[in-house]
C-alpha cells in the first residue's frame, strides 16, 4: 500500500514538473557579432571603400552621446533621449507631454505633435508645458502619476458646452476654457457600449481575445489561409485594447469606427 502510494506522488510530480515545463517561457539568445565597417559611399558607388569610415551617431546640432564602449549602443541612444542633463530628456518629456494633453483634452497644448521645432507652432501655455515635463522627469517617468495629474486636475473634468460668449473669444477652444469634443478612438467606442450595457469586463492582462466577427471575413487572407474562432464567455467583452489585431485585417466593428 506504501509503495502504491509512493508510486501516485511520483507520478502526480512527474506530471506537475511537466506542466510547468510546458509553461516556462524560453529566451531566445543570440552570439553578439563585430558590426561591419561603414564608409561614406563616393557618388553612391557601393564598390567604392574609399570614403570616410561612419559611427551610429546623432546629428551634431544635437550635441553628442555619452558612450559606455568603443561606439555608441542603442542603450547609448536611449539613455541619451531620456537624459535632461547631457541628452535631449527635457524635449522628449515635452513632446511626450503635448502628445499626452492632446490624446485627453482633444488637442496639444502646441497643435503640432509632429514637429516640436521652430516650424511648428508654439506652445499656447508654454509655462504649463515646461512644468508639466519637469514633474513629468521628477516623477521617474511614471505615465500612470502624470495620466493621474492631468485627469484629477479642473482643466479635464471641465464641461465641454460653451456659452456663446466663449465660443465668441475662444472658437477653437485654443485658451482651454472648457473640455474639448473630440471623437473617441474605436476601441473606447466598443468599451463605452459594452460598459454601458453592463457588459464590459475589466480584467488586466492575459492573451489577445477574439469577438465575434462574420463568417467568412478572413477568405482572402493567404499565407496561410486560416480561419476565426471567436471567443465565447466573458472573453468577448473584453478591453479593445485586448482584441486581436489582424494586419490589414482588422476586426469589422473597429474598421467601420475608422480604425483605432
Amino acid at each position: 500500500l506504501n509503495t502504491t502510494k509512493q508510486d501516485h506522488e511520483r507520478l502526480s510530480l512527474e506530471l506537475e514538473r511537466e506542466s510547468l515545463l510546458k509553461s516556462k517561457r524560453l529566451v531566445m539568445i543570440t552570439k553578439s557579432i563585430e558590426p561591419r565597417e561603414i564608409r561614406v559611399l563616393p557618388r553612391g558607388n557601393w564598390l567604392d571603400d574609399s570614403g570616410p569610415v561612419v559611427e551610429a551617431a546623432v546629428p551634431d546640432f544635437l550635441g553628442s552621446i555619452r558612450r559606455d564602449g568603443d561606439r555608441a549602443s542603442r542603450l547609448d541612444f536611449a539613455n541619451w533621449l531620456v537624459d535632461p542633463e547631457d541628452g535631449v530628456g527635457g524635449l522628449t518629456a515635452r513632446v511626450f507631454a503635448n502628445r499626452f494633453w492632446y490624446l485627453l483634452f482633444g488637442r496639444g497644448i502646441s497643435s503640432s505633435l509632429t514637429d516640436f521645432g521652430g516650424q511648428g507652432e508654439p506652445p499656447s501655455h508654454p509655462e504649463l508645458l515646461d512644468q508639466l515635463s519637469v514633474d513629468f522627469i521628477n516623477d521617474g517617468w511614471s505615465v500612470k502619476r502624470f495620466m493621474r495629474r492631468l485627469v484629477l486636475s479642473h482643466g479635464y473634468r471641465q464641461s465641454s458646452n460653451a456659452s456663446s460668449e466663449a465660443k465668441q473669444n475662444d472658437p477653437y477652444n485654443r485658451w482651454f476654457a472648457r473640455q474639448g469634443r473630440y471623437r473617441l478612438p474605436a476601441e473606447m467606442v466598443r468599451d463605452n457600449a459594452l460598459a454601458i450595457g453592463g457588459l464590459l469586463v475589466a480584467d488586466i492582462g492575459g492573451p489577445s481575445v477574439k469577438p465575434y466577427q462574420p463568417v467568412g471575413y478572413y477568405r482572402h487572407l493567404n499565407f496561410p489561409k486560416r480561419a476565426y474562432a471567436w471567443d465565447i464567455g466573458k472573453q468577448q467583452y473584453r478591453r479593445g485594447v485586448y482584441v486581436h489585431w489582424q494586419r490589414q485585417y482588422l476586426h469589422p466593428m473597429l474598421k467601420g469606427e475608422f480604425r483605432p
